[in-house]
């Protein structure tokens, strides 16, 4: 399943509040009203080729030649401007983004990632932000509002770090260790990017923790190179040399997507070590379990998983029973049946992240998981793929 499809449609891009102030105290402009479900549904069924309302050049006839599909993420927006206040939907490719009227799903208007040259945050509005934008004669100004605005501007940095990585940017990072759960510890790079912390060993990306999802950032009080990050409910443990810059970095970026990081008092490695040998244990008896492998470039051959279903949870044990990791049923976007495969399917979280597991029950897995999303009304929009 390609990133954008996967990604197309994800909880991130529910409607922005309506804008009920213009951060001036002054009368606000009128804003357009949204179609309704129904008509939403029909920009699935678009022919490509449409008439665009725009005439910019080739900019604007780069949605005939990508079909919606191909959009990796949607955001209904507020567009401000000197003729005031226009809800937009802000529609994010792996090259390019665009601005659409949501009466009728036309282009407005469509940029390069190229062209975007910086990004700036409303200091007096917490939804408010503005993209400077190279123009033909002189730079020129997007100025948006977003209910979920580090989500945008997150998507956005990460898709422009991509598409200047195909053009042949080097890549930087710090080198650290990794203390694991098997209690050893793992050299690694960190790149402190712009939309979050990827974790690299040669060859392979091992993890990577978002700004939009980190729940801390904590610097170790018994140690000088130590330092925590909380990500989905647990803190991962890292040593450096370099602590205090990635520290720094790591906030500058968090911060210029609208994220402010907090950070936990008296925390020691050893109080980290502890707390990971107990996480996951107090979600009670599960309803059902069952054996699978997983499919990740942490290792070269499959891995024995268990996948444990409770009662609000989804936890994933190792052949030993320890707990890998623990999932909130409401955090799962989508399960994906894959067709070239009667053994293999995916569990897309919200966030954008993928799982990937071969099982000899595959349908009475998903048929599990999908019962307790939606049956037991654990998380009823969830969906159940099959590509």
């Amino acid at each position: 399943m390609s990133e954008a499809t996967s990604l197309f449609g994800r909880a991130a891009t529910d409607a922005s509040a309506s804008s009920r102030s213009n951060g001036s105290g002054g009368r606000s402009a009128p804003t357009v009203s949204l179609p309704d479900a129904e008509s939403r549904r029909n920009l699935l069924h678009r022919t490509p080729g449409g008439s665009q309302r725009s005439q910019n050049g080739d900019n604007v006839s780069f949605l005939s030649s990508t079909p919606i599909e191909e959009f990796v993420a949607k955001y209904q927006v507020i567009k401000v401007s000197w003729r005031g206040k226009y809800e937009r939907i802000l529609a994010l490719a792996p090259t390019r983004f665009c601005t659409i009227d949501p009466r009728d799903f036309e282009v407005t208007n469509t940029w390069s990632l190229t062209a975007l040259v910086g990004i700036n945050l409303d200091p007096s509005d917490a939804q408010g932000f503005a993209l400077s934008l190279k123009g033909a004669k002189k730079d020129e100004q997007l100025k948006l509002r977003c209910r979920f605005r580090s989500r945008l501007l997150s998507d956005l940095y990460r898709l422009r770090d991509q598409y200047q990585q195909r053009n042949g940017r080097s890549e930087t990072g710090f080198q650290c260790s990794k203390w694991s759960r098997k209690c050893d510890t793992i050299n690694c790079m960190l790149d402190v990017g712009m939309d979050g912390v990827t974790l690299t060993q040669p060859g392979i990306v091992r993890s990577k923790y978002l700004y939009t999802e980190m729940e801390h950032l904590t610097l170790l009080t018994d140690s000088q190179d130590g330092f925590a990050i909380g990500y989905t409910g647990r803190s991962r443990l890292f040593f450096s040399q370099h602590r205090a810059q990635i520290y720094r970095r790591i906030q500058a970026a968090a911060e210029a997507i609208g994220c402010k990081l907090q950070a936990r008092t008296n925390v020691t490695a050893e109080k980290i070590q502890e707390e990971r040998n107990y996480y996951g244990l107090n979600n009670g008896e599960p309803f059902v379990q069952f054996h699978v492998r997983k499919l990740t470039p942490k290792y070269h051959e499959p891995q024995e998983r268990v996948l444990s279903l409770h009662d609000k949870m989804l936890v994933e044990l190792d052949r030993d029973e320890k707990v890998i990791a623990c999932y909130n049923y409401a955090d799962i976007y989508v399960l994906v049946r894959e067709p070239s495969s009667p053994e293999q399917f995916k569990i897309q979280f919200r966030n954008g992240q993928m799982r990937t597991y071969l099982a000899r029950d595959r349908d009475g897995v998903l048929s599990a998981i999908y019962d307790i999303c939606v049956t037991c009304d654990e998380n009823p929009s969830c969906s159940l793929l099959a590509l």
